[in-house]
């Protein structure tokens, strides 16, 4: 039901009224809605209509724009209606996946290489003989150490689920191609000797080589590390749970 104190409708005709076709405005509000003194009880009017003599006279032939402004009560509930909807429909996070699995936790991995430990590396685990629906990673930080979460899209909890893991090891390298030259490259074409142009496959090729070898020049353990299919493994069956690998090893 809309409240009374919206239902304000302004209907005025020459019919009645003063003899210059105006109307004294109070015996056109609802006496609810405005006191003696011509003010509004549970409303208020704009300065620009009172300016106009909204306050003593109205004139049937002149329209108010903006002339009626809602309750303070009304205007509260009106701007705190989206704030309530998102704190209802956004705080409680992601919902947890039917099938997400019971998590052993804490269960971290120490990444080391020569017995130093090695930071900004992402440790990720892959089922043994069987496949899986979520992801299981970790990033080190500076003293080597990655403490591992599950996670489904936008769900996330710490831990692992029991199993058994293949471990694989994965860094960002930085490679600087700055000082690279585009080689010269030509072929022979009716004994002419053609240069190749810079965009050509053959050029693009050599150029992936030569980034190839300056990223396994930075690298600091073995590419066999990097595959789902590392030798490095995890049994985990009950928390907590922390293991050691030095890449040096491999």
């Amino acid at each position: 039901m809309v409240p009374r104190d919206l239902q304000v409708f302004f209907r005025h005709s020459r019919a009645g009224g003063n003899p210059d076709g105006t109307e004294d405005v109070p015996n056109r509000l609802d006496s609810r809605l405005r006191g003696n003194d011509g003010r509004s009880r549970n409303g208020d009017f704009s300065q620009t209509c009172r300016s106009r003599g909204y306050g003593t006279q109205y004139n049937a032939n002149t329209y108010c724009s903006n002339t009626f402004l809602l309750p303070m009560t009304y205007r509260f509930i009106l701007f705190s209606l989206p704030l309530v909807l998102f704190v209802f429909n956004g705080c409680g996070g992601p919902a947890k996946p039917s099938d997400f699995p019971k998590l052993v936790r804490p269960v971290t991995v120490k990444v080391l290489k020569d017995g130093a430990p090695l930071s900004d590396v992402t440790v990720s685990l892959h089922p043994k003989g069987s496949m899986m629906s979520f992801d299981i990673s970790g990033r080190t930080g500076a003293d080597g150490v990655a403490t591992l979460q599950t996670s489904r899209n936008t769900y996330i909890r710490p831990g692992v689920p029991e199993g058994k893991f293949a471990v694989q090891l994965n860094e960002t390298i930085n490679v600087d191609m700055s000082d690279w030259k585009v080689p010269t490259m030509t072929r022979i074409v009716d004994g002419e000797e053609i240069r190749i142009p810079s965009d050509s496959p053959q050029v693009a090729e050599a150029t992936s080589k030569e980034f190839t070898r300056r990223a396994d020049a930075l690298r600091r353990f073995s590419k066999a590390l990097t595959s789902s299919a590392s030798p490095l493994e995890m049994d985990i069956s009950s928390a907590p749970v922390a293991i050691e690998f030095d890449v040096s090893k491999y």
